[in-house]
């Protein structure tokens, strides 16, 4: 079967074209349109083992229920999925289940809400309880979750009635009281406790007997009695000792059954525990008539706050209201429940009756005595007590063993720990130690070595690469352009003394080649003797003396302007040697006071860090041994004192044990 949105109803699975659809009058159209921004699994999806899912049919916090049919066969079925709407989401596909936060507990969870399916297949081993609790058919793992199928019921919950008709008489109460009961006491008998028992999981079928739904917190046994609050539902019908964390069993359930009765009759749910336990008292009836008188009575028996004063099983239940079960006001069946389109309620007036006892109820039992015990029975309840005890005694002496273990293990790890976490200096050391530490109780403290260390590496880094910039600028510098430009810019500045020194040789070699020019251009001849010097050289040059003292006068004055830039030229580079090698000499001196400061304060400094870590670390270990040595004597002083405990109580049983059994022959 090819089931397409367009073609087919998700709440019937029947052909429907049209919006409305012809066979169930389920609006199609609308719901198609809603459902497509919601984050319930596609209409029509498929899931292993060939069940197709319709529509939603009801939503919690921990689970969606929808309706399916099976291809096989045809068969109509409800899918419970598994989906904590707080830790979990939908993946891309619109169908994986993903882990939104803590991963952990939507596992656990989960592995409960199998367990649920489990618990129903273990009620259908008993054919006498099968008809009172939801048909279980299969368990699906799939789209990272798990999905119950179990029968898909026609009817309405006890809270869909009560919305429409607030307030039940006596002898509508008791029409689904009775086999309500039943099946709780069958149940009872199997040792399988509910738990969470409320109006949402009490289905009414118009043909059929009530029907018990949601297993999930329930249990087979009391060995899980203790369950935490937090997993718990609708906090009206919880039990005191849920609430505390204690133990639970049979009368658990029947203080969320006396909640649900006086909820029918009163048209609102009992105060809660906690103004109970203040003084807040119990509402009176609306219709006191003699139904209603037991059953309230009978809710008030049940909504004990002590555990000890309410009764012991549902049999006394049955037999307290063993005289009002067939009247001729109660209706023939459920059918009568099941209100139709209009909305009328479809019960006759309840006839009136006069009150039998003053007041509204009567006053709970002090106590309920035990029935009575098998003499056989009690004596091997003795015997598994006995049992119980002695394993609990080794595994608590196994686990005190183990426990002593692991705790001087994990006390060399520490030392270890402290002892790598000292020797740290270096990065390669810090990173080490949060490699190879156990507790790491100075995780943040090498972390933060780690963030500084790493810093400090960064920095040099970044130092050497300016370095190597400015070596390469350096390089380039040719000018004194490029070499004041260098100097401007530089950072580190390694090279400044060079650059410093080659820009004032530089500035002086222009100095004196301006000077030289100066020089020349100064005994350059004027325009009239440029203009006249032609004529007297041609009259000189006639005879040789003028020869002679032109020949003489030329090499007088290249003679004269070798000598004038040869002084200039040694006198600058005296001055520039004697102003470098001053500078380099108080240079000189300025690093190597400063170095050795630096050593010194270094020096100074280690020591005093060396010796404050030490102190430190010695103090704490010192601390810690005696934390330790305390705790440790303290936790002896008290398993021993449970053990002698324990043993008492064996030694108790084993009396008792003797008294019923006899002294063991040999």
């Amino acid at each position: 079967m090819d089931y397409l949105e367009n073609t087919h109803c998700p709440n019937c699975f029947k052909p429907s074209l049209t919006a409305l659809c012809v066979h169930c009058h389920f609006d199609r159209a609308a719901y198609l349109q809603q459902e497509a921004a919601s984050h319930h699994l596609p209409v029509f999806s498929r899931l292993e083992k060939g069940y197709v899912l319709g529509r939603v049919l009801g939503e919690g916090s921990f689970a969606i229920v929808y309706a399916a049919i099976r291809d096989r066969d045809g068969l109509a079925c409800a899918v419970k999925e598994y989906y904590p709407q707080d830790l979990a989401q939908r993946g891309l596909d619109g169908k994986t289940v993903n882990p939104k936060r803590h991963q952990e507990q939507l596992l656990n969870w989960q592995r409960r809400f199998e367990q649920e399916g489990e618990l129903l297949r273990c009620c259908y081993d008993y054919p006498s309880v099968e008809s009172g609790v939801v048909r279980y058919t299969a368990l699906i793992k799939q789209h990272n979750t798990a999905y119950l199928v179990m029968e898909r019921l026609t009817g309405q919950t006890l809270t869909t009635l009560l919305a429409m008709q607030p307030v039940l008489t006596g002898e509508t109460i008791c029409l689904w009281l009775k086999p309500l009961l039943e099946t709780l006491q069958k149940l009872h008998g199997k040792e399988i406790y509910h738990r969470d028992i409320s109006p949402n999981n009490i289905f009414l079928c118009a043909a059929n007997d009530p029907v018990l739904m949601d297993f999930g917190l329930a249990r087979e046994g009391a060995r899980d009695g203790v369950i935490k609050s937090s997993t718990l539902g609708a906090g009206t019908f919880i039990a005191p000792e849920q609430l505390t964390g204690g133990y639970c069993d049979q009368r658990t359930d029947l203080y969320a059954l006396g909640a649900v009765i006086y909820l029918c009759l009163h048209g609102q749910a009992p105060p809660p525990v906690e103004a109970r336990r203040q003084g807040a008292p119990l509402g009176r009836l609306i219709q006191p008539d003699k139904i209603s008188l037991a059953l309230q009575t009978l809710a008030t028996h049940c909504l004990q706050l002590d555990l000890q004063m309410r009764p012991p099983n549902v049999g006394y239940l049955l037999a307290e209201l063993s005289p009002y079960w067939l009247t001729p006001a109660m209706p023939s069946s459920l059918e009568t429940l099941i209100p139709g389109l209009s909305g009328q309620p479809p019960y006759p007036a309840p006839a009136t009756y006069a009150p039998t006892v003053a007041g509204d109820y009567i006053p709970a039992r002090e106590t309920y005595p035990n029935p009575p015990q098998n003499p056989v029975a009690t004596g091997l309840s003795w015997g598994k007590s006995l049992l119980k005890w002695t394993a609990a005694l080794g595994f608590i002496y196994v686990s005190f063993n183990a426990y002593q273990n692991y705790a001087e293990e994990q006390q060399k790890s520490q030392k270890q720990d402290r002892l790598l976490f000292a020797k740290a200096r270096e990065l390669a050391d810090f990173k080490n130690y949060l490699v190879h530490c156990v507790l790491c109780e100075s995780k943040q403290d090498a972390q933060n070595k780690i963030a500084e260390l790493e810093q400090e590496v960064q920095t040099q880094q970044t130092q050497k690469e300016q370095k190597r910039e400015e070596r390469k600028q350096y390089i380039k510098a040719k000018t004194v352009d490029d070499l004041q430009a260098y100097l401007s810019g530089c950072v580190i500045c390694q090279y400044k003394e060079k650059a410093e020194l080659e820009l004032q040789k530089k500035i002086a070699e222009a100095e004196t080649q301006a000077q030289v020019e100066a020089a020349k251009t100064a005994n350059e001849p004027s325009l009239w003797e440029a203009l006249t010097q032609p004529a007297v050289d041609a009259l000189e040059s006639v005879s040789e003396e003028g020869k002679a003292k032109a020949q003489a006068q030329a090499q007088a004055k290249l003679q004269q302007e070798a000598e004038m830039k040869a002084q200039l030229e040694a006198e600058t580079r005296a001055r520039i040697e004697s102003e470098y090698k001053a500078k380099a000499d108080a240079d000189a001196a300025k690093l190597k006071s400063e170095a050795e400061i630096r050593a010194q304060v270094e020096a100074e400094l280690k020591d005093k860090a060396y010796q404050e870590a030490k102190a430190k670390l010695e103090a704490e270990v010192e601390a810690k041994a005696k934390a330790e040595n305390t705790a440790k004597a303290k936790s002896d002083a008290e398993q021993k004192a449970q053990i002698e405990a324990e043993m008492a109580k064996i030694r108790a049983i084993g009396e008792a044990a003797v008294k019923v059994f006899g002294e063991p022959t040999p």
